[in-house]
């Protein structure tokens, strides 16, 4: 359902698939095409390399930050969890080392080398050191979704909200605290469930699955798309439509299939995140059809039951289909 994206036909896309082959294509295109002011994204040094001439050849600036990520051990995670809601970027940090092995480096593309240090100097993720936590000032994280140009509204909403979870102490569920905040039909050009996944338009949290702003800047990227391929445009319009199953942030299952009322009938499914939920894809490919409750997702084959998947309560995996 979300293989990786190719073609043939010359220009600004095949030049960025030869150059980085990286499913956040859609943002790379959107500075590409002066629609975004700025992307930030996770490479190896050698996809950082290749970049470096594609960004050259249009225009573009790309700098990496002073340090780089290495994955961690389950172990060393569960420990942390226990004491702390993790992001979903859970990363060790070690000192930039060019051509390091087995690490992650964080790069910035914009047409402004003022905007990328200013990225730099505000770009936090939650620090931890021994049992020391340093949580991510709100104030640098609202300058840095000014940065990557996301709509005002929805860095309102995220700051707000990030910064009163963390003050509790307790998970901030993004994806589900959107939901509740939406009134009226979900919009395509606001389905940000499966960004990071190939087929997508925005990378940010929209304070709603319809607001306005946010509508307005998906829909010029995708006419911008459009112009340099109408049929990458065309799976992305594809893709943003499909039923979904959402438990949390990168933790989603999309269904190639039609949804009616709390049901989904499906031909295949795809996990859309990197958690522990993952294992659940395989028992949905058990079956065709879903049916959910507040209490329990329930699969079938044919119409015969084959399992049930309890839920803590009625946002413990959410319906969403975007129009």
């Amino acid at each position: 359902m979300f293989e990786p994206y190719s073609t043939e036909e010359e220009g600004l896309i095949k030049d960025c698939l030869e150059a980085s082959e990286h499913p956040e294509l859609p943002t790379i295109i959107g500075v590409a095409k002066d629609v975004k002011p700025l992307v930030d994204l996770w490479v190896t040094s050698a996809i950082y390399k290749k970049l470096k001439p594609f960004c050259k050849k249009y225009n573009l600036i790309i700098d990496h930050d002073n340090y780089m990520g290495m994955s961690p051990k389950e172990d060393w995670l569960r420990n942390f969890e226990r004491k702390i809601t993790l992001g979903t970027t859970k990363l060790i940090g070690v000192p930039y080392i060019p051509n390091l092995k087995n690490t992650w480096l964080k790069v910035f593309i914009s047409r402004s080398q003022k905007l990328i240090d200013e990225a730099k100097r505000v770009n936090w993720y939650t620090l931890i050191i021994d049992d020391d936590i340093i949580n991510d000032p709100p104030l640098d994280n609202f300058r840095f979704g000014e940065n990557l140009g996301f709509p005002q509204c929805c860095i309102d909403f995220y700051s707000f909200h990030n910064f009163k979870f963390s003050k509790e102490k307790t998970g901030f569920n993004t994806p589900i605290e959107i939901y509740k905040n939406t009134k009226g039909k979900f919009s395509i050009y606001c389905n940000n469930i499966i960004m990071g996944h190939w087929y997508f338009l925005i990378r940010h949290h929209p304070c709603s699955f319809n607001c306005k702003n946010t509508v307005a800047y998906a829909k010029t990227l995708h006419k911008a798309i459009r112009e340099e391929d109408r049929v990458y445009a065309d799976k992305i319009t594809q893709h943003l439509k499909y039923p979904l199953l959402v438990y949390g942030e990168k933790n989603a299952f999309v269904f190639d299939g039609k949804l009616s009322g709390k049901k989904i009938k499906y031909k295949d499914t795809h996990f859309c995140g990197a958690g522990r939920d993952k294992y659940k894809e395989e028992v949905f490919k058990e079956g065709n059809e879903i049916k959910i409750t507040n209490y329990e997702v329930s699969i079938y084959k044919d119409g015969d039951f084959v399992t049930g998947i309890e839920k803590k309560d009625k946002y413990d995996g959410v319906l969403m289909k975007f129009d």
